[in-house]
């Protein structure tokens, strides 16, 4: 039989094997997830936990929320923006990380959440599951890796757990650790920074607080807080760092030239562009002649407004000549 000194010692011996992150997870641990964890080791005894669904829940509460009732105007924008963040940060861990065009389809789909809504006095709550089924994503053909340590996790669960977990972060971030917060931010893109921003918003002008569970079999449950105060500080930190701004280099003809109007120029896969040039010193853009082909470092603003729509606003930083494309194709 095991004693108490005993018990105390293989604690502390496995207390010293965990991160930081570790022990807060454990500590923070509900009883929920224990027996979560129970189930979850029981189905992998008797065949693959990976076959039980992932799940969250986005938790509408605060002064925006009447006992189980809330506008479903401000519900349906958070709920959407949320969508959003999932499918953004979905497409930047795919390599997707400029917000110009739309998300490929096929990443889309690998993020789609669905709603079960369940009324709860004080609040309200949606049951929020994948669309999609796990093991057809990391199993196509049926096969199962030798070890579990092989094997890929779902873009969803991916996703919404970095969405989570930086919603976790924004919202008890220290001074010391901003730069790090914005660096995360920008290595996701603009596409990510205009879709937490549109979060953000939704929530700090609905007045409701948003918190939001992710829960994968065989990982920790993830867990957020975001008050509507707390929201309107990530809208600006994100404004402030410009994280949802971009930098691109494009190439085209030049349709228009203005010193008090935007440019006007058509690219080589023929879209038409219109940019703002007020930062173009004078003489620069005297240089310029209507139909040359020019290379240009743009800057993106991308936003998304209340009505769910994305508009992007573009701003020429600088302006030089390229080769014409018969010359390109030429040029050895």
């Amino acid at each position: 039989m095991v004693t108490n000194e005993e018990l105390e010692a293989r604690l502390q011996r496995y207390s010293e094997t965990l991160s930081d992150d570790d022990l807060v997870r454990l500590h923070e641990r509900t009883p929920q997830d224990w027996n979560r964890a129970g189930v979850e080791a029981m189905a992998k005894q008797l065949g693959d936990a990976r076959a039980m669904n992932s799940r969250g829940a986005l938790r509408f509460h605060g002064t925006g929320v009447e006992g189980h009732r809330a506008s479903l105007s401000s519900i349906g924008l958070i709920a959407d923006a949320w969508q959003r963040s999932i499918t953004a940060v979905g497409a930047a861990m795919e390599g997707v990380r400029s917000a110009r065009g739309q998300v490929p389809g096929i990443i889309t789909a690998r993020t789609a959440l669905m709603l079960e809504a369940t009324p709860v006095p004080g609040s309200v709550v949606f049951n929020i599951v994948p669309r999609g089924d796990a093991l057809e994503e990391i199993e196509p053909d049926g096969d199962r890796p030798l070890s579990d340590e092989w094997r890929d996790r779902p873009l969803i669960d991916r996703a919404s757990e970095t969405v989570v977990l930086l919603l976790a972060d924004m919202t008890r971030v220290n001074l010391d650790a901003t730069e790090h917060l914005a660096h995360t931010l920008g290595e996701l893109g603009a596409r990510v920074g205009a879709s937490l921003s549109h979060l953000a918003s939704s929530i700090a002008k609905s007045g409701i607080a948003l918190d939001s569970v992710w829960q994968e079999p065989e990982h920790e449950t993830v867990r957020s807080r975001v008050t509507p105060e707390q929201a309107r500080w990530i809208s600006e930190f994100i404004s402030q760092r410009k994280l949802y701004r971009e930098e691109e280099t494009v190439t085209g003809y030049l349709r228009t030239i203005s010193l008090d109007d935007k440019w006007r120029i058509v690219l080589d896969d023929g879209k038409e562009m219109r940019l703002d040039a007020t930062d173009v010193p004078e003489g620069v853009a005297k240089q310029q002649n209507l139909d040359n082909r020019v290379a240009m470092t743009v800057e993106i603003t991308h936003s998304i407004r209340s009505d769910g729509g994305q508009s992007s606003a573009y701003r020429l930083l600088h302006v030089e000549p390229a080769l014409s494309s018969v010359e390109e194709s030429m040029d050895p």
